[in-house]
This record gives C-alpha cells, sequence and structure tokens, in this order.
C-alpha cells in the first residue's frame, strides 16, 4: 500500500487538471485517461519502488533516481510525464520497414526518452500472425 504522502502528491497534480479522469486500482497502480478519449491512458504503479510509468501499451519508464524522503516527488515527476504524453506534448517518432512498423521513440518535454521496438523474430511473428511483443526502454536524463 502506498504512503499518504504519495497518494496526496498524486492525488494534487491529478485534481488539478479537468480533462483527466483517475482511480487507484487494487495492485496500486494509478490509471489515469483523458476524459475526452479514454483510449489514451497511462499507468503509474505507486505500490513499488521505481515507479513504472505505462505510457499506453507501448512505452515504460521506470523512475530509480530519487532517495526515499524524495518519493513524492519521483512520484510527480512520473505523472507529469504521463499528462505531457495524454495531452501530446511528446514528440513520437515511428520508423517502418516496409508496411510493418519496427521502432518507435518518445521524447517527452523534460528529455526523458522511451522507446520501443520489435526484435526481427518479433517481425516475422507481427507479419505472419499480427501479434509480436515489443522490447522496451526509458532513458532520464541527468
Amino acid at each position: 500500500m502506498p504512503s499518504e504522502s504519495l497518494l496526496a502528491a498524486a492525488r494534487t497534480l491529478l485534481d488539478a487538471d479537468p480533462d483527466v479522469a483517475w482511480k487507484l486500482d487494487e495492485h496500486d497502480k494509478l490509471l489515469v485517461t483523458l476524459r475526452s478519449d479514454p483510449r489514451r491512458w497511462f499507468s503509474l504503479d505507486v505500490g513499488s519502488d521505481a515507479f513504472p510509468l505505462d505510457l499506453g501499451q507501448r512505452y515504460s519508464i521506470p523512475e530509480y533516481e530519487y532517495d526515499v524522503e524524495h518519493q513524492p516527488d519521483a512520484v510527480r515527476k512520473q505523472l507529469s510525464r504521463g499528462l505531457a504524453y495524454l495531452h501530446g506534448r511528446g514528440d513520437e517518432v515511428t520508423k517502418k520497414r516496409g508496411s510493418t512498423e519496427i521502432s518507435w521513440t518518445l521524447t517527452l518535454p523534460d528529455g526523458t526518452v522511451a522507446k520501443a521496438w520489435r526484435t526481427p523474430l518479433q517481425r516475422l511473428r507481427h507479419r505472419l500472425t499480427g501479434r509480436s511483443r515489443l522490447v522496451q526502454t526509458g532513458q532520464i536524463p541527468g
């Protein structure tokens, strides 16, 4: 169970944005969507030590760089990144090979870069079945 200070930090930031709806699920994940487009979403696991931020189904960004007393700041940073993604304030680049999308790069306003790509085997699986898994990485500036 996340501490009250973490939830208070999250609640303050999320309640200040009238365009988003959010809830805390039974696994201590904050689920956040745009009210106008629930297909755009992100989740933040506030019950984990790394506070992983999942942006849609493509990107995942952990936040490891914090001291225990700075956990609320880490949660606010991650939520700010998620809100920037929701509101379209990131630059996304998609690379294709033929008709198959092979990689994606998302750069957020704070300089955080998230990447996802299909390995050669997953590209083949995607071409044959339409399904595949992605490899994901995130790089936080600093």
